[in-house]
């Protein structure tokens, strides 16, 4: 599934086949319409998901994107299901966004393990990186990029993460904002 131009900014890529996915995507319709129109797209396909960030990466100016990828994640990478079956290992994932982006939202389950495998950030991260650290349901999560995105009103990087614990105090205890350095942002 997607919605939005191939060209738009900021982008939502979903790699999940279990339960959440519905909801989740109904969450990226909502956005797209709030917004004024971001890309996203719903994939439970390794090979597809991988070439559709890529061709997304090419696409957009590396410098002013933003893009949020709802997964299971791990140790090895990030995957549709808690599983792990057909995962995208974190340097694959680094190979499909050659350009880099300028805020990525890594959200679901210990995306903070590509912190491992990317140092320096560089590529596939400019300068910031939200990841997470623990295993909950992430989806009520996605909501809170539009607020990364968003325009009216603008919020700063060294707003969000204050932004994220006042509006899901529970979840955003589990994720923390990098910088090119990969130390956490206040």
């Amino acid at each position: 599934m997607t919605i939005g131009v191939l060209s738009a900014q900021a982008a939502i890529f979903i790699y999940k086949n279990d339960s959440t996915a519905p909801k989740a995507w109904e969450d990226v319709e909502h956005m797209h319409l709030a917004e004024g129109g971001i890309r996203g797209e719903l994939h439970t396909n390794k090979s597809d998901f991988l070439k559709a960030v890529a061709l997304w990466n090419a696409a957009v100016a590396a410098t002013n994107s933003f893009l949020c990828i709802y997964s299971h994640a791990g140790v090895q990478g990030i995957a549709p299901k808690p599983t792990l079956e057909a995962v995208i290992d974190w340097q694959e994932l680094a190979d499909a966004l050659p350009n880099g982006v300028q805020y990525l939202w890594l959200v679901g389950c210990k995306t903070q393990e590509a912190l491992n495998n990317w140092q320096p950030l560089g590529r596939p991260v400019l300068p910031r990186l939200l990841a997470t650290d623990e295993e909950f349901p992430w989806q009520p999560f996605l909501k809170y990029f539009a607020a990364e995105i968003s325009i009216a009103p603008i919020t700063f990087d060294d707003e969000m993460s204050e932004h994220l614990l006042r509006k899901q105090p529970s979840l955003a205890a589990h994720t923390k904002y990098f910088g090119r350095d990969l130390q956490p942002l206040p």
